[in-house]
């Protein structure tokens, strides 16, 4: 299984990358670190209230991570065998929810090999 540390180089070095399949701990770790960096840009924006350019700055970074997380997001679908636009269903809570978490395909399908292969690959060189 993927770790986070992976997960979030992957998900960072493919922000434009909109073929291929992300495995659910892919995603979900790359939502944990996105989540963790909301906060600390949130904490961040709270604390410094006499320089304007933290908020700033920490606003511009949480909207950074918005196109990786889309790519992720598209890729996390093709896992499961949908088009990219079935990304814009997981943004309603319970369905969303049941896309992100379903087991992708174990086997090839139209947009790549399973996400765990390229791990195997990287691994045995």
């Amino acid at each position: 299984m993927i770790g986070m540390k992976e997960a979030v180089q992957r998900g960072l070095l493919r922000s434009f990358v909109w073929r291929g399949r992300a495995s659910r701990a892919e995603y979900w770790w790359f939502v944990l670190f996105m989540m963790l960096c909301s906060w600390g840009a949130d904490a961040s924006a709270a604390v410094s209230d006499t320089t304007p350019l933290v908020p700033l700055l920490a606003g511009v970074f949480c909207l950074a991570l918005g196109i990786p997380f889309v790519a992720v997001s598209v890729r996390r679908v093709h896992d499961i065998d949908r088009n990219g636009a079935w990304a814009l269903v997981t943004l309603l809570p319970l369905v969303g929810l049941v896309f992100l978490c379903k087991r992708g395909d174990p086997m090839p399908n139209r947009y790549g090999p399973p996400p765990t292969s390229d791990l195997l690959v990287s691994t045995s060189q």
